[in-house]
């Protein structure tokens, strides 16, 4: 089924004469020496995220960053909720460049797409929800959930983590008081949804 469903997606980017589909290699995306870089794959098109999606209570006072942001395939599906502010950080400009000609050619202007190291990038107090498509390996997310831990300190909120591929999952039962608060499955594909209560922030 997931083979069917990635092809009739590669197929709908074509007819609209974009690309968020097509897989990419680490070294093909000039990303070399990253601990864990795990290689582009679009989750844009991915049952569990819809489902994901529509069970959250999403307002346009959330706002959202896709850590590992790619070619765009996920920032378009978060680009359907109600999100106040839509945002990409990617490590890698030729995705990056990718990703803002796919925006541009679906007429979206709104999301902003960051070329950074994730671990570098701490502009992240304006965000409420972070999405992550397995992007990295365990020493890179763990820095980057510190990050998190940070900004609440910064500016205590209420935090809501949506991990796809939750190939480390060990790493968020470590990190601190992220509580795993939902599991969406559909076959051998599965998102973990974490919260981070504000009042459970600032007893620890």
């Amino acid at each position: 089924m997931f083979r069917i469903r990635y092809k009739l997606s590669q197929l709908s980017d074509k007819i609209k004469g974009v690309d968020f589909t097509t897989s990419v290699s680490c070294e093909a995306a000039g990303i070399f020496d990253v601990p864990g870089a795990q290689y582009y794959a679009s989750s844009g098109f991915a049952p569990e995220l819809k489902a994901a999606l529509d069970y959250l209570k999403i307002t346009p006072r959330d706002t959202i960053l896709d850590y590992g942001s790619g070619k765009g395939g996920a920032l378009k599906k978060l680009h359907q909720y109600p999100f106040g502010k839509v945002a990409g950080v990617e490590l890698s400009a030729s995705l990056a460049m990718i990703c803002r000609q796919n925006l541009m050619r679906l007429h979206i202007d709104d999301i902003e797409i960051i070329v950074q190291n994730a671990i570098e990038f701490n502009d992240i107090d304006g965000f409420n929800y972070f999405y992550f498509f397995n992007p990295f390996g365990p020493e890179v997310l763990r820095k980057v959930l510190d990050n998190i831990l940070e900004s609440t300190s910064r500016i205590p909120r209420n935090i809501t983590l949506i991990y796809n591929y939750p190939k480390y999952a060990e790493v968020f039962n470590q990190a601190g008081p992220f509580l795993l608060s939902k599991v969406f499955v559909d076959g051998a594909r599965k998102i973990n949804i974490y919260n981070l209560n504000r009042e459970a922030r600032l007893s620890n």
